[in-house]
């Protein structure tokens, strides 16, 4: 397969991704960022320009993220961004936050709110119990936890705790939930079987929300599955440009947490560098890496080939196993929303349109 035939984004990427380090006040063992040598946080300058760059592309229904490390450790960093987006946009554009939620004071839940930050939440799962009962609920009087989202990493040893980690969330009052699985390990055929088993019990919690006529939670982290059902156009390739602390962008964010040598292979300056990024999708697609399915399996590949430096057979067998974990997943979202669709109060809470469901 030529470079030619790998796809990649005919418009410039709508989703400006910044990592301005990957320092963190938490140590969590999923973190595939966490070996990461970018300890040193992005300069302003460069930083503001990479921004600016962004704003004046062409894409359209732009937004920017934030990811880390944690991103409020550079609290006037993203001040700084904002304050630039405000005034370089006549309409604000949206803004995400990911982060553990520890460092949120009085001065940055101001923040927050004034900026209409759209917050997420990460949470440890296999600490969720100890995070909800004590630094999160602190976290939660500062936060509009009507407006903010949880997002929890799944650990194949914690596979058995899904169901609790979502169920925990929603008590807490999180009315917006992801979860993904851990790609920083090989996941095993019985480990899969857990979490379908698992899966199926929130499936069948959502639907006693449903028949109960009590408020239902945003599953925030499917949908492309939506897509699919609604048949609504989405992108089959990546649409995001990630920037690194160190002013460049990659391909993929999992490289975030490669050495050097691994970073600079796929680095550019521009914010979209179509042949630098067919090459990266070309090699993944090599591991049977495609990028078009719901938990993309490329981060694995790129998580064992540039962070872990696993063997080439043990690469493909992650990406394999990725696979069917995604597949198994999204399975399970499918017949989830198939029929969660018939009911006006998930379609009012996933912002469907009666238009777009009478279609079906």
């Amino acid at each position: 397969m030529s470079v030619k035939e790998i796809k990649t984004p005919a418009v410039a990427p709508n989703n400006l991704v910044i990592y301005m380090s990957v320092l963190c006040n938490l140590k969590c063992g999923y973190c595939y960022a966490r070996g990461s040598e970018f300890k040193k946080a992005i300069e302003k300058k460069v930083l503001l320009g990479a921004v600016s760059k962004f704003l004046k592309s062409s894409a359209t229904d732009k937004k920017i993220t934030f990811l880390g490390g944690e991103p409020f450790l550079h609290f006037n960093l993203i001040k700084a961004v904002l304050i630039f987006v405000r005034k370089e946009m006549k309409n604000d554009l949206p803004v995400y936050i990911f982060t553990n939620g520890f460092l949120i004071d009085k001065e940055i839940s101001r923040f927050i709110s004034q900026f209409d930050i759209n917050l997420v939440v990460s949470v440890n799962a296999r600490e969720i119990s100890r995070q909800l009962g004590s630094g999160i609920t602190k976290i939660l009087k500062r936060v509009d936890v009507q407006k903010a989202a949880a997002s929890v990493v799944i650990e194949k040893e914690s596979a058995h705790k899904l169901f609790e980690n979502i169920l925990s969330l929603y008590k807490s009052g999180f009315r917006s939930i992801a979860w993904s699985p851990d790609i920083t390990k090989t996941w095993n055929e019985r480990e899969i079987l857990i979490l379908r088993r698992e899966m199926f019990k929130v499936k069948r919690h959502y639907f006693q929300l449903i028949r109960n006529g009590l408020e239902l939670y945003e599953i925030a982290n499917a949908y492309e599955i939506l897509d699919k059902i609604l048949k609504r156009s989405f992108d089959e390739c990546c649409m995001s440009a990630i920037l690194c602390p160190d002013g460049n962008f990659i391909p993929c964010d999992k490289l975030i947490g490669s050495d050097e040598k691994g970073v600079n292979k796929y680095a550019f300056k521009r914010i979209s560098d179509s042949k630098k990024k067919a090459l990266f999708f070309k090699e993944a697609l090599k591991y049977g890496a495609r990028v078009k399915t719901l938990m993309c399996p490329v981060g694995a590949f790129a998580f064992g080939k540039y962070v872990s430096g696993a063997k080439d057979a043990e690469i493909k067998k992650a990406v394999r196993m990725h696979v069917k974990l995604s597949g198994a997943i999204e399975e399970n979202y499918f017949s989830l929303f198939k029929r969660a669709l018939k009911y006006p109060a998930f379609r009012r809470m996933h912002n469907i349109s009666e238009k777009s469901f009478l279609k079906l």
